[in-house]
Formats: structure tokens, sequence, C-alpha cells
């Protein structure tokens, strides 16, 4: 049992949560199924640590000691027992502790009460801090959703801003949400924020245009923030299909509920035999295929199976012509169905050719001169097959025929002679087929 869990990341392999009252980073085996409460691997002492985070191949955890924040880099290949990589103190930040840390690609962001801090960061070097966004009251949380930097600010508004590698973040454009924001995450197209009224709302336009729409969620309402979707935490999370809440009812144990993406459906959590999850969930995040709580009431990191579906379609389908032969590649679907992929299709029509695999590529040869193909892959897992991914047409060339004469020189020194005329028949694997006839004549000189 992890005492107090707080934050919490995955790395890929392992499950990171932080201990504040213990005062530890713990390391967690979760490759079981329908883990509750997974084993401790390993564990890293830290005074107080909070958010949690996994980026550029490091385990990134807020801390506070002697009243100081820092931000701790941790490798997570590191030993048992061992320290941070380095230690790097998070300048005007106030001495809570940070409530959510997010990754733009090349910094790492961190979310204070009063400010968001922006760090560099470094295999080799020290990572140092380079930008403070201040004024930011309440800034209960940070969001990087791949294009745009996020942070609620005050309770009253969401701040959206354009982030440079050079001179930090730029303010872009703001939306009201009376709702009292917290934390926030992305479907792919547009942002949600999990809010203190038992609200969730979703984010539309640009920047400049914003726009909120609201569902509630929660039973009960209240502003103060002890009874809420979310708590003093940021429990939203998008799992490639749907959006999960926590809801800290503080009565209800189905404390859990899903939205749709349109907004329109909201279905509470029915507890599976053997899921035990408290009244009060904190972080909730997915691993790819599991839905994942952490709940300081019960000192429980809990694990929801979803029952399989059928993966997304993969994307960004390419194809490469040599001759007759093509070589295919695409990217993996962004919701496996919370099951693996095993497997992937393409298929080439007119004719049905194929090809399969396991990883992203394949290649199809004997295509037809001539023709015109469609192509699409589907990928496969344990419940079945894709919708096909969107097409790309490949055409195979038709063979040149062009006629050509080739004059011979006449046998010197004599009144016969002889040409001959050629004509290209073919073009065939870079070869020229020629066919030739002989025509003699005779010539007069003197």
């Amino acid at each position: 049992m992890v005492s107090n869990p707080y934050g919490a990341a995955f790395d890929g392999t392992h499950l990171w949560v932080s201990s504040p009252n213990n005062n530890l980073v713990e390391e967690l085996d979760v490759s079981g199924s329908g883990v509750v409460s997974p084993p401790i691997l390993k564990e890293i002492s830290l005074v107080q640590p909070s958010a949690v985070t996994y980026a550029d191949g490091f385990i990134w955890v807020e801390s506070v000691d002697s009243g100081v924040p820092y931000l701790n880099q941790i490798d997570p290949n590191g030993a048992q027992g061992s320290q941070p990589i380095h230690r790097v103190p998070i300048t005007g930040a106030d001495a809570n502790m940070a409530t959510t840390i997010t990754w733009d690609g090349s910094h790492v962001w961190v979310a204070s009460m009063e400010n968001l801090t922006e760090i560099s960061v470094s295999k080799s070097g020290v990572p140092s801090v380079i930008s403070t966004l201040t004024g930011v009251t309440s800034g209960v949380s940070v969001f990087w959703d791949g294009s745009h930097l996020w942070a609620p600010e005050g309770r009253t508004r969401i701040i959206e801003y354009s982030v440079n590698a050079t001179s930090g973040a730029t303010q872009v454009g703001e939306v009201a949400d009376p709702h009292g924001p917290q934390g926030m995450t992305f479907d792919g197209t547009h942002d949600w924020v999990a809010n203190l009224d038992g609200t969730v709302s979703k984010i539309s336009g640009l920047p400049g245009s914003l726009s909120l729409s609201t569902v509630q969620v929660a039973s009960v309402n209240n502003t103060s923030g002890n009874s809420n979707i979310g708590g003093n935490s940021f429990s939203v999370a998008f799992d490639g299909k749907q959006i999960w809440v926590a809801l800290i009812t503080g009565t209800s144990p189905q404390n859990i509920a899903s939205v749709s993406l349109d907004g329109l459906t909201v279905t509470p959590l029915e507890l599976a035999q053997g899921e035990t999850f408290g009244s009060g969930a904190i972080y909730d995040f997915f691993d790819g295929q599991h839905m994942w709580f952490t709940e300081p009431a019960d000192g429980t990191v809990d694990e929801l199976a979803l029952p399989p579906v059928v993966p997304a379609a993969p994307t960004a389908l390419k194809a490469s012509l040599s001759g007759t032969t093509v070589s295919l590649s695409w990217q993996a679907p962004s919701f496996s169905g919370y099951t693996a992929i095993t497997g992937y299709t393409v298929t080439a029509n007119p004719g049905g050719l194929s090809c399969t695999a396991t990883t992203t590529s394949c290649t199809i040869s004997g295509l037809a001169k001539g023709k015109t193909y469609t192509v699409s892959v589907v990928a496969t897992n344990e419940v079945g097959n894709s919708p096909a991914s969107p097409t790309v047409s490949v055409a195979v060339p038709t063979p040149s025929s062009t006629p050509s004469t080739v004059p011979v020189l006449p046998n010197t020194g004599s009144d016969v002679g002889a040409f001959f005329v050629t004509s290209i028949v073919s073009v065939f694997g870079g070869l020229l087929i020629l066919s030739w006839r002989r025509i003699r004549y005779q010539t007069r000189w003197r």
C-alpha cells in the first residue's frame, strides 16, 4: 500500500507515485491485471513530493524542503534509494506543494499557487529556471496540449499561451470559466477542464474567439472545494475514446464518471468486483490501456480495466513505389481499444494484394503495370479489426513504346551495303528490348 498517494506518472513500463506524508517517491509494478495497490519496486526519499510527470526520459517531481520548492530530475533506471540527478530551486514559486507539471517538448513547466515556472532540461547539463509567469493567482494547473500551454487562473478563467523556445510564453487567448477551473486534458481536437462546482467544460474555437460548453457531472455542487470534481487536484483524463473525471462526493461510492466527447452522455462508474475506490480520487490518468486513480484517503493506487473494443484506425499512411513494388508505412492508432495491437493488414485494390506486419511498415509486390491501386491499412487487437485508414493512391506507370531508326554505315569499299531499321519494342527493368530488320541497297559513285 502507498500511504497518501498524490501525484502519479507512467514511464511506459512502471508507475511512479509521490507520497507526501512518507516523504517518498515510489516506483510501482503495474504489469498485472486488475491491480489494486500494485507492488512497490523502488523508493526514493524526497521531502514533501507532490506533482509528478515523465518527460525526456526522466521522472520529474516537485518537492518542498525547508520552505523552498524544488524540481527534482530522477533517472527511472537508478538503483533503490538513489537520489535525484539534479535538484533545481524554483525561483519565485510559493512554498505550497506544486499541483501539476507539464512538458512542452523542450521545457518543463511547474504550476504553483502563485505562478507558472518554465525550466530548461538537459540530458547532460543541469536544468535551470528560464522564465516565470507571475500574477497567476491560484495557478492550480498547467497543461500542454501539443501546440499551446493552458493555465486556469484565479478560478474564474483559463488562459492560452503560445510558447517560444527562447522568449517563453505569450498569452494568445482566454476564456471565462466561472465554474472554478482545475485540471485539464486534450482529446486531440478540444481541451477539457474539470471544475470545482461538479462540472466538466469543453473548450472550442481559436485564440481570441474561445468558447466554453459545460456539462454537469457530480451530483453535489460545492464551490468551496470540499465536495467537487477533482478536489484540490486535477482529475480529468482522456483515454482515446472518452473523458474520465474523479468525483470527490464524500458519500457516493460512484466517485468516477466518464463523459462522451460530445458532452451529452455522463456515465457513473459501475464498480467491478475486486476494485475498491475511496471517496477521494486525486489523480486519474491513462497508460495506453488502463485508467489509474490515486486515492490518499485509503492509500491505494487503483487500476480500472475497461472492456476491450476494436481500435481506432491507423493514420498517416504513406506509399513509396519502386517498379511494381510499393513500400508502405503508417502511424499506430491513437486508441488501441484498451488492449494491445496485435498486427496490421495493408490491402491494395483492385486485386486484393496485401501484406501484414506487427510493426508499422510492410511491402506489397507484384503490382500490375498501368494500373492505379487504392491502398488502406487496418489495425487488429483481440476483439477484431479497426476501421480502415484514409486511403492513398498508387499509380504504376504503363511501359513506353517509341519507334526509332538507327542507320548503319554501308560496307566500305563496296557498292553493296546495308542498314538496319530498329524499333524499341518495350522497356523492362531498365533494359531496352529491340527488334530490327536489315535493308540491303546498292550505290554507285565515281
